[in-house]
């Protein structure tokens, strides 16, 4: 266009701004048209490979290989079929930022995947597993393999695989697991990988391991469920240098697993806080002296004991390890933390004190103890200090290594030394209101010390409960009358 009289200049300007603008509006609508994410229905079994026409239509035939082949990055594949079979077929997720699912307010059944194979392998950001059951009939190796970032596992039921159930592996990072069940194979998650977390979930009957955390760091199970397994929760060689790197256990319940609830080898940097810990093979083992800096705080665990092995927390897997007043052996997991001594306690309507000695500056967690009676380890379990709190000596003259509790109500923690027991570090005195926590005459009272930069303690010997005016040392096999 040309524009000759000056008055017409303004308006030709105008024109031809406006068209660029409309020109560039057009041009981003259908860019951002061709790249927006598709709904690929999937309504065709058994898996052939083979469909239909396009699978954004709900009218054509589309299976869920051809609804992969088809995806873009971020496009969702809705299931259409409530048994979904895979025709012995395996898959591997092309885009990133898919989301694979069951149609709105369903859960539907995939089954029938390749013998000894991989149900789904992940190798690209962004993935979304969501409201399905996987299951492996009991001949499929692998429920999902990853090997990305940012994988979303929700509302899952992973069932019946020969190996692991979730595995994640290599540079994977970002992984959440969350309201999702895990049973029925060999092992529920295998992770080898940082950044794991599982919320929500529960891990069950799987013939070996419940969770493996290998080698890796930033994991966190949190309020979930980890029952009827052979093994817990395996902790190996998680060696991280930073207490940001640390791996958790929060707020989650491992009971009635054989062997044992939690086994930690070569590794730092662990926290165990909050859980309940019940009814398995053993309790929680630190093995070796690579374990340093494991944190076990405010849980409830009881009534672990198979084999004669009715620790809580062990040091060993060997029993009792007796105090030698060296918290720092390099040997031993935690530097081999002493446990508290509990020298005197005593009831007075819903005031327990409880008085003892511990480690310097260390925290004391007291707990109302588990009521079954204790094995004996054998072995000698007496041992000498030349530390005394309140004029009563601080060392266990009882050579008997029985009645080592099991801390079951979380009662409450203090400093060493904050009692200003005669001014010394090593004593503490709790003085603390019970109202709610069940605790009478002939309960029995047990303790763990923990220490920054060391770790947490193995549980002391179990103490009885008096009355205030009985106020005397304990041992447990004084006859309360």
């Amino acid at each position: 266009m040309t524009c000759v009289k000056r008055s017409r200049i303004r308006r030709c300007v105008s024109v031809k701004f406006y068209a660029l603008l409309l020109m560039l509006a057009l041009s981003l609508f259908f860019s951002s048209t061709s790249s927006a994410a598709t709904r690929l229905v999937v309504n065709t079994a058994p898996d052939t490979g083979q469909g239909s026409g396009g699978c954004t239509s709900v009218g054509n035939n589309c299976s869920l290989s051809r609804a992969l082949s088809q995806a873009n990055p971020n496009d969702t594949i809705e299931l259409r079929v409530a048994s979904y079979n895979a025709n012995n077929r395996t898959y591997t997720v092309p885009k990133s930022g898919m989301i694979i699912r069951s149609q709105a307010g369903q859960k539907y059944t995939i089954s029938n995947f390749a013998t000894a194979g991989t149900a789904f392998t992940v190798s690209v950001g962004g993935v979304t597993f969501q409201d399905l059951i996987l299951n492996g009939g009991n001949s499929t190796t692998t429920g999902i393999n990853t090997s990305s970032n940012n994988l979303i596992i929700n509302n899952l039921t992973l069932q019946n695989f020969t190996g692991n159930a979730l595995y994640t592996s290599g540079s994977a990072a970002a992984t959440t697991v969350q309201n999702t069940t895990i049973e029925g194979s060999d092992t529920g998650i295998y992770s080898s990988s940082q950044t794991l977390t599982v919320d929500g979930s529960t891990i069950r009957n799987n013939t070996n391991y419940g969770v493996v955390i290998d080698n890796v760091k930033r994991n966190t199970i949190q309020n979930s469920t980890i029952t009827n397994n052979n093994r817990g929760v395996y902790w190996h060689d998680s060696i991280v240098q930073t207490d940001a790197d640390k791996n958790q256990l929060l707020n989650t319940t491992i009971s009635n697993n054989a062997t044992y609830g939690v086994w930690i080898s070569s590794s730092k940097f662990a926290y165990i806080k909050n859980c309940t810990i019940n009814n398995n093979g053993k309790g929680i083992v630190l093995y070796g002296s690579s374990v340093s800096e494991t944190y076990i705080q405010q849980n409830s665990i009881y009534q672990n004991s198979t084999g004669g092995q009715g620790m809580g927390i062990d040091f060993n897997d060997d029993g009792v390890t007796t105090n030698n007043g060296d918290n720092s052996e390099t040997s031993m997991p935690n530097n081999g933390i002493d446990y508290p001594v509990i020298n005197q306690i005593s009831l007075s309507g819903s005031t327990l004190t409880v008085r003892g000695c511990s480690p310097s500056n260390a925290s004391v967690e007291l707990f109302k103890a588990d009521s079954a009676d204790p094995p004996s380890y054998g072995g000698n379990c007496s041992f000498t200090s030349a530390i005394s709190c309140g004029g009563i000596s601080c060392s266990d003259t009882n050579s008997d290594c029985s009645n080592f509790g099991q801390g079951k109500v979380y009662l409450g923690t203090f400093t060493a030394g904050s009692g200003g027991m005669q001014g010394q570090d090593n004593c503490w005195e709790a003085i603390m209101d019970i109202t709610g926590k069940d605790i009478g005459y002939n309960d029995r009272i047990t303790a763990t010390t923990t220490i920054s930069g060391k770790g947490t303690s193995e549980f002391s010997r179990r103490a009885i409960v008096v009355k205030t005016d009985r106020l005397r040392l304990i041992h447990w096999k004084e006859v309360v009358q």
